[in-house]
């Protein structure tokens, strides 16, 4: 009887008189001296095993008894674009995944989301011994493809167009998350001066992105808006050395909605019952990174880089400010 009265408060009231007990009997040891059903009936009572999964729970996204993907597949691995966006809205949120026998179990959404990582030391150390390589554009992501490109002079243009199969500005779905891809239109423009002896440029992206969906709790996409900036003042100290300032905003979500359709439990009758959410995906914060750099020249035969950077809201999470201190020589042989 106290089995039961455990049962029925952890399953939330959800499973009726009737399945509880079919449940209790299921689940019971029927392992060597029980085995003997004469004797010991239905076997002796197993309360574990009455309240952990029987077999890997699946997200029913139709009817109890229809198919479903496992909840150890469900991911959503978030792109750098988005930062908290959809972790902070899912907070508090769960999503009901059923065993073999039909029993709810509850995980939370936001425990079933991947934030992006931020970069580590070496590849913060990498871009900056290969600028050129820098990461702060929207035509930087993989698979980007420039479409028009004039040259600044001073002013210039770029378009470009990013086509995903199987992410969405980087993020990638699997189990009932179901799918993700999108296409997105990519718009900016250059600018290149010099005054007082600096050089000057400065370049700005806007991306608008059409995403698709579908075979999961995402049941509709608004269209998206990011932004990217970069602005850079160089000047030449001397004939080996050079300083460099800059201000940078990689790839950030400014505009974006889902609409998720969650399974939250089910009724005593066997329905699978729903829950309609709408998502924000903006993130918290805003990653500025503001560097000072200088590079000298023909230095024991290579170049040597150095920079001071800070990094505010750091993968676009409000959050305390990163500081940072690079240096590496860099010789080709």
């Amino acid at each position: 009887t106290g089995g039961l009265a455990l049962m029925k408060q952890l399953f939330r009231d959800q499973l009726s008189h009737r399945a509880l007990v079919t449940r209790l009997f299921a689940t019971a040891d029927k392992r060597g001296l029980y085995a003997n059903s004469a004797t010991y009936g239905q076997g002796a009572l197993d309360l574990e095993a009455a309240v952990s999964p029987v077999g890997s729970p699946l997200v029913r996204l139709g009817s109890l008894a229809g198919p479903g993907p496992s909840i150890q597949a469900t991911r959503l691995r978030l792109g750098s674009a988005l930062g908290d966006g959809f972790s902070r809205s899912a907070a508090g949120l769960e999503l009901a995944a059923f065993d073999e026998l039909g029993a709810p179990f509850w995980f939370g959404l936001s425990s079933l989301t991947d934030l992006a990582s931020t970069p580590s030391s070496l590849e913060r150390l990498r871009e900056l011994m290969a600028p050129e390589q820098s990461a702060n554009s929207l035509l930087d992501l993989a698979g980007a493809t420039t479409l028009v490109r004039v040259q600044p002079r001073p002013f210039g243009v770029r378009i470009g167009w990013l086509g995903e199969g199987e992410t969405l500005l980087g993020s990638k779905a699997a189990g009932a998350f179901g799918r993700l891809s999108a296409n997105t239109l990519i718009g900016g423009f250059e600018l290149q001066l010099q005054a007082g002896g600096w050089d000057l440029a400065a370049a700005a992206e806007l991306g608008w992105t059409l995403a698709e969906y579908g075979g999961g709790i995402i049941t509709d996409l608004s269209g998206l808006t990011s932004t990217s900036f970069s602005l850079h003042a160089t000047r030449q100290l001397t004939g080996t050395d050079r300083l460099t300032l800059s201000l940078s905003q990689p790839p950030r979500l400014e505009q974006g909605l889902a609409s998720l359709n969650l399974p939250i439990g089910r009724t005593q009758g066997g329905r699978v019952r729903y829950r309609s959410v709408a998502a924000e995906l903006t993130p918290s914060g805003r990653e500025l990174n503001l560097a000072a750099g200088w590079q000298r020249e023909q230095l024991l035969g290579g170049t040597f880089r150095a920079e001071l950077g800070l990094a505010s809201d750091p993968g676009h999470l409000e959050t305390e400010p990163i500081f940072s201190l690079a240096a590496g020589w860099q010789v080709v042989f």
